[in-house]
């Protein structure tokens, strides 16, 4: 007995607890506040300004409509920590009403998702009417929407899904029919005002039938846009149509006044001064005295025969173009034709060039000292009789004679870019023979450079060790040959025009 007394004291205490814990209702029937952890700010200042920007943040994306009861606490209890601040309160009180600010906007902001999802055809519809509205007097029934829209989210805030069942569909073919008397009123309203003028004045009464068919063509528009709202081309292109005929009315009206204590022959000789001005602006002779009918026959005629003669104008043109665009594209190909006529007489005279320069360097070396050759628009002189010590990069005296040979070889060519390459057979190892040939081609060039046979920029040096050996490396006299330094000569040629 004593366990169970103890027991049921601790069951009683416990559901004390939890009752104690659960006792605050949302307001309005609302979820509870989440208790979402508030971001660490440096200093309350920095938190109330992040707070406010937030809610700015909100307002823009409609959170205030989306979630109206939410948000308005969030703004209250922003506004308290605002007056905090001001009176200087402490820190802790500050934060206290930041905390509580956040989490309500936070609130707000998970209602703002659900009322996007539970009211997402009403949502569309309202932002349609907003973007239509241009009239003043459409404001007034948006205003009634707007607080049946309000409604609508304070429900959602609710979980009052038989009041938004109930009412949304409702709401949304509200703003809908608000749209098209938008639309209506940005394209009509000025047809309108005309129309109802020219009644006021009695224009229906001098000229019924075309005062009929404005108002006809009026109403044919305003079904068509019933029907086909967002056809903005089509509703301009009728809308024009409507203006055009309330034009013409009100011009008729204004001739049947003119006319209205005219007798028939003033009338008549009206009508023929017309026609017969119009004669005269086509060049035709008097036709007075021919009846009215003739006489616009006449014209009629005289016009035709204009279009005729505008047509074939046409067409000669567009034939002319044509042949001006022949002979330009004729013209082209001539001028290419030239500049591969010019381009082929420039390669043969700098291949002609070429082999007279290469004939007189090819005279300056016996066969002991070098051997010259071409190589497509390459010159090379390969230097037999040039030797450097055993692993050694450095010019002996005795390569002199042919080094200035050589030079006196590239100063035939003017200013061209030369290429030294050093080779070596394939004695030694790899690296140590790439390295070697390197030096020997570099030595060379500082000893072209040195004595001023070209600017450095225009030398170039390259070690090929052993990759390029001309003969077999297995003979004496084969590694003599493939030891060895070529002066690759590239002219730099100018064309002739």
């Amino acid at each position: 007995m004593k366990y169970f007394y103890f027991y049921r004291v601790l069951v009683l205490f416990v559901c004390g607890f939890l009752f104690c814990g659960c006792g605050q209702q949302p307001l309005s029937g609302q979820q509870p506040l989440k208790g979402k952890a508030v971001i660490e700010e440096k200093s309350p200042k920095q938190a109330l300004t992040q707070l406010g920007r937030d809610l700015n943040a909100a307002r823009a994306k409609m959170v205030n409509l989306l979630s109206p009861a939410w948000f308005e606490k969030a703004e209250t209890s922003y506004g308290k920590a605002k007056k905090a601040a001001e009176k200087n309160a402490s820190a802790q009180k500050i934060m206290k009403y930041i905390s509580k600010g956040r989490s309500e906007l936070d609130q707000a902001g998970d209602f703002a998702g659900k009322s996007k999802y539970h009211l997402a055809p009403v949502i569309e519809s309202r932002n349609k009417v907003i973007k239509a509205k241009t009239k003043k007097k459409v404001f007034i029934p948006l205003a009634k929407l707007e607080k049946d829209f309000i409604r609508l989210t304070h429900a959602v805030e609710d979980n009052d899904f038989r009041y938004i069942h109930k009412h949304k569909k409702k709401l949304s073919q509200a703003y809908l029919d608000l749209e098209l008397q938008a639309i209506k009123g940005t394209v009509l309203d000025q047809a309108r005002i005309s129309l109802k003028r020219l009644q006021k004045k009695g224009v229906h009464k001098m000229v019924p039938e075309a005062y009929a068919q404005a108002a006809a063509k009026l109403k044919e528009t305003n079904a068509y846009i019933n029907a086909n709202r967002y056809d903005h081309v089509g509703i301009s292109a009728r809308v024009a149509d409507v203006e055009f005929y309330i034009q013409r009315a009100k011009h008729i009206s204004k001739m049947a006044k003119n006319l209205q204590n005219k007798s028939p022959e003033a009338i008549a000789l009206i009508i023929e001064n017309y026609l017969h001005k119009v004669n005269e602006s086509l060049d035709e002779p008097d036709h007075r005295n021919l009846s009215f009918d003739d006489q616009h026959t006449r014209i009629i005629n005289s016009v035709n025969t204009l279009k005729d003669n505008y047509v074939e104008a046409a067409q000669e043109s567009e034939k002319r173009s044509g042949q001006i665009k022949m002979m330009n594209q004729h013209i082209l190909d001539l001028e290419g034709r030239t500049y591969e006529f010019k381009e082929a007489k420039d390669r043969l005279a700098a291949e002609k060039r070429f082999n007279a320069l290469y004939n007189q360097v090819s005279a300056m070396f016996s066969n002991q000292e070098a051997e010259v050759y071409k190589k497509g628009r390459k010159m090379i002189i390969r230097m037999k009789s040039i030797s450097f010590p055993v692993g050694s990069s450095v010019i002996l005296p005795v390569n002199y004679s042919v080094l200035s040979k050589v030079q006196r070889a590239i100063h035939v060519f003017g200013e061209p870019d030369v290429t030294i390459e050093g080779h070596t057979d394939s004695t030694g190892s790899p690296a140590n023979n790439k390295t070697l040939s390197r030096k020997r081609a570099e030595a060379v060039r500082q000893y072209f450079i040195a004595n001023n046979v070209l600017f450095a920029e225009k030398i170039s040096a390259q070690g090929f060790g052993a990759e390029r050996p001309l003969v077999s490396n297995s003979t004496a006299k084969g590694r003599a040959i493939n030891r060895r330094i070529d002066i690759v000569i590239r002219p730099v040629l100018k064309k002739t025009y």
